[in-house]
């Protein structure tokens, strides 16, 4: 890897790096914790159907969403992984890579449940709220007023596990980052969060949807973005906040 070319990119030019391989056996092992997590939530949050729902491939998720309440199961806090599952992927050689890039690298906590927070996203192909608008994730973090450390910069980490080649997936518009953008609208989440809405403009947007050969999207924390829905079956994807040393970064740039 050209880790000095791969920092440009995410700080200067593009805002993003999607080249990072991510092997079969590890989506597959990332797809498995997702079943796992999703089924104990259906378990915590006293819901019915964990025994139905243990013989259907989430990619039929969207078929069978109707048997229980989808708001409750897919909300933040239930689509965090345990810390044992996310000490479970750090052990994994995508993360190895991460860390190549990365040597100081710290998994975020955005809602402080946990220290480290990886979540699971499950979005159906037909139903357009399952997904928000194009934003940029320093915004959740400065609506919040939730302060970052000045030595460190944030990216997103996204990984595809479920997509469908140029239907769905991740939308997102490169080089944004170094756009001057506002929000005409903020909104608020069930549980007061607040987040952003609506854009004070339209912008023509690329679609990510892993490739062929199993890649990762890596973005710059004011990379405009936003879910991607359509196709005939479910998108299932894993995403995470990283922080990265600021002097680090500036070395390279």
């Amino acid at each position: 890897m050209n880790i000095k070319k791969i920092i440009n990119s995410l700080t200067n030019t593009d805002g993003y790096y999607s080249n990072l391989k991510i092997s079969k056996k590890e989506i597959s092992h990332l797809y498995r914790l997702i079943k796992d997590s999703f089924l104990n939530s259906l378990l915590e949050n006293k819901l019915d159907n964990k025994e139905k729902f243990k013989k259907i491939n989430l990619k039929y998720y969207h078929r069978y969403s109707h048997l229980f309440n989808h708001q409750i199961v897919t909300r933040k806090k239930n689509r965090l992984f345990k810390p044992k599952l996310v000490s479970e992927i750090k052990k994994m050689d995508f993360f190895k890579k991460l860390k190549e890039i990365f040597p100081s690298l710290k998994i975020a906590s955005f809602e402080k449940i946990y220290k480290e927070e990886i979540d699971w996203r499950i979005v159906r192909p037909k139903i357009k709220s399952d997904i928000g608008p194009l934003h940029r994730d320093e915004w959740f973090w400065h609506l919040n007023k939730i302060k970052i450390n000045k030595n460190i910069t944030p990216f997103k980490v996204w990984i595809p596990i479920i997509t469908e080649n140029k239907k769905n997936g991740l939308a997102y518009v490169p080089k944004s980052h170094l756009l001057n953008i506002s929000l005409k609208k903020i909104t608020k989440r069930i549980d007061g969060k607040f987040k952003p809405g609506k854009l004070n403009k339209k912008f023509k947007h690329k679609i990510f949807s892993g490739g062929s050969q199993g890649n990762i999207f890596i973005f710059n924390h004011k990379l405009l973005h936003g879910g991607k829905f359509g196709g005939d079956n479910t998108r299932v994807s894993i995403e995470f906040t990283i922080y990265a040393n600021k002097k680090y970064l500036n070395n390279l740039t």
